[in-house]
């Protein structure tokens, strides 16, 4: 058996991990999103939705946009942009009508008036999105998927 086999899991001597970021995380936690954030997080969705509206989208892009839409919804609830609720909640039905459809067809796209509903509500998530810090961005996408893995997400209403 190893020395270090021997060594208690309490024991004084053993090694123990070490963040590299040390005490920099918590000041990381309370910084605004930089640009480069925004982009990358903003380019997900928006080509998402772009795949949506124009090119061979799959129930992938469904996704991520509506991931996106309750991110958004998450954030409305926390007192980021909270009188955006009623548009968000708007954006999911319209995205679960899609998903009927894509379901039934086989084709996902977004189509009327969907479109607008779901482009103003990513709009508003941008705003959002500029408006948090890192960390709080964080917790937030551990929120939804928390939701998601308890089935505790928005629903479609009666559709």
């Amino acid at each position: 058996m190893s020395k270090r086999a021997k060594q208690k899991r309490c024991s004084p001597h053993r090694q123990r991990t070490i963040d590299p970021m040390g005490g920099l995380r918590k000041l990381t936690d309370r910084q605004p999103m930089n640009q480069n954030q925004l982009t990358d997080l903003g380019l997900g969705y928006w080509l998402a939705f772009d795949n949506m509206l124009f090119h061979a989208s799959t129930e992938y892009d469904w996704n991520i946009v509506t991931g996106s839409l309750n991110i958004g919804v998450v954030m409305c609830e926390e007192g980021i942009n909270e009188e955006a609720l009623d548009v968000f909640k708007r954006a999911l039905d319209a995205s679960f009508a899609t998903r009927l459809r894509g379901e039934r067809t086989g084709l996902w796209r977004y189509a009327g008036a969907d479109i607008d509903t779901i482009r103003n509500a990513l709009q508003i998530h941008d705003q959002q999105c500029a408006s948090v810090t890192q960390g709080r961005m964080v917790k937030v996408i551990y929120e939804v998927q928390d939701r998601v893995d308890k089935n505790l997400v928005y629903t479609e209403q009666a559709i």
